[in-house]
């Protein structure tokens, strides 16, 4: 049953050209830990992972405005932004 769940959910990632695009769900370094370039390396590993899968992008959702401009830096790029009262949600995605 994990399997056939797998294999669901890799379809549903992939586009009508047939080229599979990633999602980044949850990543998280503690704030004492930021700084030390291990987002930067987690990130890298991720599009790494990606690559080798066969995706051809990436994509990410942040509510924080400093997340956005380190994904930003990464070559991400917003591609939808939703303002509420308070927060700014972007979406995010990086051709690999």
């Amino acid at each position: 049953q994990q399997q056939q769940q797998q294999e669901q959910h890799q379809r549903a990632e992939e586009s009508s050209s047939g080229a599979k695009h990633g999602s980044i769900h949850h990543l998280a370094v503690t704030r004492r830990c930021r700084g030390l370039g291990l987002g930067s390396k987690l990130m890298h590993a991720l599009e790494v992972y990606a690559q080798e899968q066969g995706c051809a992008s990436l994509s990410l959702v942040t509510a924080c405005s400093a997340a956005a401009t380190f994904y930003s830096r990464l070559k991400y790029r917003a591609v939808r932004q939703i303002h509420t009262p308070t927060c700014t949600v972007f979406f995010m995605t990086k051709d690999l």
